[in-house]
């Protein structure tokens, strides 16, 4: 259910769109992209997309991430930019340098702080621990996402997980401890849209308000589910972001006609 929104769309939306923005999606720790399927498959085929990866061998700095972001973008057009979990300071900084080609930015069970004082202890754990969690399929299920989530789901998780070296987990992880892109969130004047997720065991619930309060001009939906909230519930996920795409008018002609419900 809808939280906060704008009163009136800003003024991005009053603009006419000659070449309608393509979707970016910025992944989360993992890096490899290949979660967003479930999601990616709910996407009209009108809306283009393209998925980032990340290199394994990229420095541990935003300015790095920004900056391979960048390279696997094209040099000219506009973008709405989708960044899930870990993704979320690093396409908050790369807003600011893709300036008036940003349509509009999503975060999804993100944060613009550290997201939890464990990710720090996380940072520092031995291969020996890391590589076993990496593997139990119930903790996963638990803590990242949900009981009710298909086991074809769990697996493609665990599956993605398991191939992410323990090295570059502690890597990303120890990133994430000393972040704080608040003012840079508080500046970006496109649309922006919150998915929060309410059964969030790795973003806590202080650096989801500290998220919100950075973002105040930010249309905010909280989805009952678990962190991973494209993979468990991508119809959900993208009726919210429809939905705003539609306030935003950002939605591509063919897909905009096909949204308007006919009057009876």
């Amino acid at each position: 259910m809808p939280i906060r929104a704008p009163h009136r769309a800003p003024p991005f939306a009053d603009r006419v769109n000659t070449v309608e923005p393509s979707f970016v999606l910025m992944p989360g720790l993992d890096g490899s992209g290949r979660l967003f399927e479930a999601f990616e498959a709910r996407l009209p085929k009108d809306i283009a997309r393209q998925r980032i990866t990340y290199a394994a061998s990229l420095p541990a700095t935003i300015d790095a991430y920004v900056g391979h972001v960048q390279a696997q973008l094209p040099a000219h057009g506009r973008h709405i930019v989708l960044a899930e979990s870990f993704s979320g300071p690093i396409a908050i900084h790369l807003a600011h340098r893709l300036g008036d080609r940003l349509s509009g930015l999503i975060l999804c069970a993100s944060f613009a702080t550290p997201p939890h004082p464990l990710a720090g202890v996380a940072s520092r754990l031995p291969s020996s621990v890391l590589a076993p969690l990496k593997k139990n399929r119930r903790l996963l299920r638990h803590s990242c996402i949900g009981t009710k989530t298909a086991d074809a789901a769990v697996e493609s998780l665990s599956k993605t997980l398991r191939q992410l070296e323990s090295h570059t987990i502690r890597q990303r992880l120890g990133l994430l401890t000393s972040i704080d892109l608040t003012a840079s969130l508080r500046a970006l004047h496109a649309p922006i849209l919150l998915l929060q997720a309410t059964g969030d065991w790795l973003v806590t619930r202080h650096a989801q308000r500290q998220l919100e309060a950075a973002a105040p001009q930010a249309q905010i939906r909280r989805v009952v589910g678990p962190h991973f909230l494209l993979q468990a519930l991508p119809d959900n996920c993208w009726r919210h972001i429809q939905e705003w795409m539609t306030l935003h008018a950002l939605l591509p002609a063919p897909t905009r006609k096909a949204h308007v419900t006919p009057h009876a």
